[in-house]
């Protein structure tokens, strides 16, 4: 019995590395112009037979002129992202918040994920962003370079302006009817996210940050939170029932509230009032 299991882990593994290492290897590759109109139509039908409120905030007349246009911009080969940034802006024609369109990745294997993990916190993550008045700007640091102050502004990132990538960015979503505040609050933090889908995982990010009248080039490269390594299962042997317990809970309640490693603070509130008397 350990036998077939032990061969059904193996033969599971060796297929799961053959479909990442597929996927991968076929990530950029061009996709027929009959392929992806065929892909038009299925992803409309899918929204047809599934969403309960498809026609909310648009007429199916409209709509279907929207998918029809597509597919007569289609007029050539080309890769799973270049789909992505034709077929996005139609999707969130619809105006529904929740449904969102995501670009297909690169599938990292839990070799190469581990091994990220070790090298630490990424260029973008380690600042939080906010987009106002056109601009983006740093609203909170959190890398090793504490001469970035809060509320500089990112002039560029990487050679390029942020305000006409957040522009490209903002026709890939949408907010939920007419809502006109939705973006404008969240384009900053959704930058890091649009801004990974289209050029993947950096390991370093070269920024051009103002602040009143200086200006100042800096490289991030990715930070390691904690370098101190511990024996965890020796920890756990000390750790008595009501310890493990305890500390259950409060990594339950990290994952709850958001529990931010780098700023060791948490991104949400979340308490309950006593009852009224």
């Amino acid at each position: 019995m350990k036998k077939i299991f032990l061969f059904a882990f193996t033969l599971l593994f060796f297929v799961q590395c053959t479909s990442v290492k597929s996927h991968n290897k076929h990530l950029n590759d061009l996709i027929s112009e009959k392929d992806l109109k065929t892909d038009v139509d299925f992803a409309y039908k899918k929204m047809q037979n599934l969403h309960p409120d498809l026609y909310s905030y648009i007429s199916k007349k409209e709509l279907d002129y929207k998918f029809d246009s597509l597919k007569t911009t289609i007029s050539k080969p080309m890769t799973s992202f270049d789909f992505y940034k034709k077929l996005s802006p139609v999707i969130a024609e619809v105006r529904q918040g929740h449904m969102f369109v995501s670009p297909s990745e690169k599938i990292m294997t839990k070799k190469e994920t581990k091994a990220l993990t070790k090298k630490g916190v990424g260029p973008l993550s380690q600042f939080d962003f906010e987009f106002f008045n056109d601009k983006l700007y740093v609203l909170k640091n959190k890398s090793y370079d504490k001469n970035i102050k809060a509320g500089t502004e990112i002039s560029a990132i990487n050679g390029k302006n942020p305000a006409d990538l957040i522009r490209l960015y903002s026709n890939w979503y949408t907010s939920d009817g007419f809502n006109q505040t939705f973006k404008a609050n969240n384009s900053g933090r959704k930058f890091s996210k649009f801004f990974t889908f289209e050029n993947g995982i950096q390991d370093s990010i070269k920024y051009n940050f103002k602040y009143n009248d200086s200006t100042r080039i800096v490289s991030i490269q990715r930070k390691v939170v904690d370098t101190a390594r511990t024996d965890r299962k020796a920890i756990r042997k000390k750790m008595s029932a009501y310890e493990r317990a305890k500390k259950k809970e409060k990594n339950k309640e990290k994952n709850v509230l958001g529990y931010d490693k780098l700023t060791k603070t948490y991104n949400r509130n979340l308490r309950f009032i006593e009852k009224d008397s």
